[in-house]
């Protein structure tokens, strides 16, 4: 049974909400980040929770903050343009990181943070306007946006150091290559969604321009 408009953006709304929700309750009790957070040898031992809520929670209170603001407001936005491709971007990139963390990072054993997430939704967000945006302005803000994100991204990269987050723990280093996952998994859902929107629009659909 397939879910109408109005269920699938109570599914993603409901989805962004316990996000936050979870996120502001682990940076009050460390216990509950301790258990949410992404642990190789945990996850490899059968706790398998950690690949999705270690997305969720954080080292800091600034961490905290910076993800979670940036979070809510690229949710309600992405949300109110395409809820279906909202819930597809987060299952994608939850998975995505996690893959790219137990595959190719097998040094890292502790992760926390919603900035991958928050990554994919930021281009997910600039590849829809570019799409399904008539005002050839915001075309060119939404790839303008797309080229500065992935600039940022390889800077963070050789730089081994963030833009915008500057208090980590001692001990704990930037991941920027969430960033840059994340990123490349929401470009892939606008694109491929709207692919697929151009495949269901009926041929007669089209103006036949004479030759």
């Amino acid at each position: 049974m397939f879910l109408t408009k109005p269920k699938i953006t109570s599914v993603a709304t409901f989805i962004w909400v316990a996000i936050a929700l979870i996120s502001i309750i682990a940076g009050l009790i460390p216990e509950v980040t301790k258990i949410y957070q992404y642990d190789r040898n945990g996850i490899l031992n059968g706790e398998i929770w950690r690949i999705i809520t270690g997305n969720f929670v954080h080292w800091t209170s600034e961490h905290l903050i910076w993800d979670l603001l940036v979070f809510i407001s690229l949710s309600l936005l992405a949300c109110r343009l395409n809820a279906k491709r909202y819930i597809l971007c987060m299952i994608f990139i939850s998975v995505g990181i996690f893959l790219c963390l137990i595959t190719f990072l097998p040094e890292i054993i502790y992760y926390r943070g919603l900035s991958g997430i928050d990554s994919g939704l930021f281009t997910l967000i600039l590849i829809s306007i570019y799409f399904e945006s008539k005002d050839n302005k915001l075309k060119c803000a939404g790839i303008t946006g797309i080229i500065l994100f992935g600039g940022k991204t390889i800077y963070e990269i050789i730089m081994l150091d963030t833009l915008f987050v500057s208090s980590m723990s001692e001990g704990v280093i930037p991941l920027p290559q969430a960033h840059l996952i994340g990123g490349i998994i929401g470009i892939i859902i606008g694109v491929s969604c709207r692919v697929n929107q151009l495949r269901l629009i009926p041929e007669n659909s089209f103006k036949k321009v004479p030759l």
